[in-house]
């Protein structure tokens, strides 16, 4: 039972943590910047819902303005999803295209 102990443990100190680095790829520096940059958006973006869906407090404004600027809202959100998506993949896409042409 103690020779099971030992060698989980000698395992588990040695070898675990070469599968990890080897296991995750590291994220370039453009694509934290890129990440960075799209949390920022989605923090604007949420606070601009915020204040929109505010702003019809303590104002009579019929339910067809209130659907109308809930579902532009919505398509905005969508948009913006789509286009960081998109630009998440065009970055993997040049980064491929980089490391096969330097092969």
């Amino acid at each position: 039972m103690r020779k099971l102990v030992l060698v989980m443990a000698a395992v588990s100190i040695f070898v675990l943590p070469s599968a990890t680095v080897k296991g995750f790829p590291r994220q370039s520096n453009e694509e934290r910047m890129l990440r960075t940059q799209q949390k920022q958006e989605r923090a604007a973006f949420k606070l601009r819902e915020r204040n929109a869906k505010n702003s019809f407090r303590g104002r009579q404004v019929s339910s067809a303005v209130r659907i109308q600027e809930k579902r532009q809202l919505q398509r905005e959100k969508r948009a913006m999803h789509e286009r960081q998506k998109n630009q998440i993949q065009d970055l993997r896409d040049r980064q491929r295209m980089m490391k096969d042409s330097r092969r």
